[in-house]
């Protein structure tokens, strides 16, 4: 993405913001004129106009990486605020000609001591101020039942883990999170509420994200982040701790709280998807354990292929937290194809990429795996026990497709990066 081209639809938005109702499909915008009291007025955005200020909200995400965890609609509106409030700033246009409404588009009445160009420059750089400062600093926490672990900030995707009783890294979250004095995380509730969606959980470790962004897309992305932490910490523990991934029958928790860096911010509970499932054991997060997860980390930050890595966390995860066993093994198949996979030649890429982190692995059996999943995603089978090819599957390999597919791809991730 290029300047040139924000400033081409900033021009072109001018001309569908009309002073008089068009013959085309649009929307009336009525507001009071500022300094003159009681008065209002009228312009229309065409439903082309709508649609250029979105795409001008996402061309500017695309070019300037500091709005990219800004909200493409709420971008949207601040644009068409700011039309609003410059509408009648003489240095932007013939104001007398927009009153009188002489001019059907606000095109026409731009000032005429203005280049065209330095016109969108300058309006440019009020929208890249106004979008920016739509961005906030949050925290977005998330309980871990059942985990233990010491208090950590880490060095990568703004992540932490706290012990729920550390009074002193509370005190340095709340020292950047004012707000946060009113809330309990021994508890896991505000100081002056009785209960709150955690209140059925002993939150005895935290996992947290502090991110930059509008409030609804941070969250987005911080789900994904803590995902991601999640499937690589569970895959390092897995051939210790196979019993992580079995889940337990107490309800899963979906929902997130999440505040702002000003001290008068709410405190929002909203859904973010089942971060971690219910364990159906205690987990001791150690400091060997911690200490292999930051190495990965480490040498994800060097990689070329960081952006694999991170979808086959993900979808690692996701293979975990899913309950029925189809759904699990799709999701740890997908894994595989984010890590390895190549358009064209997925089952020979997916068994390079194996190959390269596992030298004991078998494969025949990621043959059939593929074999398994073509047939579960075209309709050959709907279940893994209703494939034709089950009964010589586990005989031939004494084992089962989805702890198969589980072990290949918790292995690969692990090792991903021992291979380059």
């Amino acid at each position: 993405m290029n300047l040139e081209s924000i400033l081409g639809k900033i021009l072109q938005l001018t001309k569908n913001i009309y002073l008089k109702e068009p013959k085309e499909k649009s929307y009336k915008h009525n507001y009071l004129i500022s300094y003159v009291p009681l008065v209002s007025f009228d312009i229309w955005f065409t439903q082309s106009g709508i649609d250029i200020c979105r795409e001008i909200s996402l061309m500017s995400i695309q070019y300037d990486s500091n709005l990219k965890n800004g909200n493409v609609d709420d971008f949207k509106d601040i644009i068409e605020k700011i039309f609003e409030n410059i509408i009648f700033n003489e240095y932007f246009f013939e104001v007398e000609s927009i009153i009188s409404s002489k001019k059907t588009k606000i095109f026409n009445s731009i000032n005429k001591n203005l280049e065209k160009r330095e016109f969108a420059l300058k309006v440019w750089h009020i929208i890249k101020k106004e979008l920016s400062a739509n961005l906030k600093d949050w925290v977005i926490f998330y309980p871990l039942p059942r985990i233990k672990t010491k208090s950590l900030k880490f060095n990568y995707d703004g992540l932490s883990l706290m012990d729920s009783e550390d009074e002193r890294f509370w005190k340095n979250i709340v020292g950047r999170y004012p707000a946060l004095e009113g809330w309990d995380p021994v508890k896991g509730k505000e100081v002056q509420s009785n209960n709150s969606v955690f209140s059925q959980y002993k939150p005895e470790t935290w996992l947290i994200c502090e991110i930059n962004g509008s409030e609804n897309i941070s969250r987005e992305k911080a789900g994904n982040l803590m995902r991601k932490f999640i499937g690589t910490l569970l895959s390092h523990l897995y051939n210790k701790e196979p019993g992580i991934t079995s889940h337990s029958y107490q309800s899963e928790i979906s929902y997130s709280m999440q505040v702002s860096s000003n001290i008068n911010s709410s405190f929002n509970y909203s859904h973010i998807g089942v971060i971690l499932h219910p364990l159906l054991i205690d987990i001791e997060i150690t400091n060997e354990l911690l200490n292999k997860v930051s190495n990965w980390y480490k040498n994800q930050y060097k990689s070329d292929d960081f952006n694999r890595a991170s979808k086959g966390a993900q979808f690692v995860q996701y293979g975990i937290t899913r309950k029925t066993e189809v759904d699990k093994f799709l999701h740890y198949f997908i894994s595989l194809d984010a890590l390895f996979g190549s358009d064209g030649k997925v089952e020979e890429s997916i068994i390079e990429g194996v190959s390269d982190t596992d030298t004991e692995f078998n494969k025949e059996k990621i043959k059939r795996i593929y074999k398994l999943r073509s047939d579960l995603v075209h309709g050959g089978s709907s279940y893994i026990n209703d494939w034709k090819g089950i009964i010589d599957y586990q005989n031939h390999f004494n084992s089962y497709p989805l702890k198969d597919v589980q072990d290949i791809a918790m292995k690969s991730l692990v090792n991903y990066f021992e291979k380059q």
